[in-house]
């Protein structure tokens, strides 16, 4: 079956009474010798060939990047997670992490208790009998444990 661009080529070629045949495969000795037995000389010109909806397919429209309605929109969505030193939180298991273990495992770890917060919402985190992990986790993959 043709695609766009071949469509196009057998539209055009029918005005010259060519018959357009996909072809599988060529070898590439077919081809060398078919382009040794037929140089190009000096006076080949290549075929130009001008398709009215090549324009169509161009869209040359500036958007600006400081939108503020884009902004807002985003930002009623976004919810700030703010963190305090000692609540308590428990860690979402991640698909790469070895506590993954199936459809039936659970998704979150054991409460910890939040030792520092750091910038953008990172989180240095304790168990509950005080020994730090040596892991930085993101505000994301946290949530609050009530008890």
């Amino acid at each position: 079956m043709p695609t766009d661009r071949l469509a196009k080529w057998q539209i055009l070629l029918t005005e010259f009474d060519f018959v357009y045949v996909t072809r599988t495969a060529m070898k590439t000795q077919a081809l060398a010798d078919h382009m040794a037995e037929n140089p190009i000389d000096d006076e080949y010109k290549p075929l130009k060939t001008y398709f009215p909806d090549e324009e169509i397919n161009s869209v040359e429209e500036e958007i600006p990047d400081n939108d503020p309605r884009m902004a807002r929109a985003y930002n009623k969505k976004v919810r700030p997670r703010n963190f305090e030193v000692g609540q308590l939180v428990v860690k979402r298991i991640l698909p790469h992490q070895d506590e993954a273990k199936g459809k039936f495992a659970p998704n979150w770890q054991v409460p910890y208790v939040v030792k520092q917060v750091l910038s953008k919402g990172d989180l240095q985190l304790t168990d509950m009998e005080g020994k730090a992990t040596d892991t930085i986790v993101n505000a994301d993959s946290i949530k609050r444990y009530y008890i």
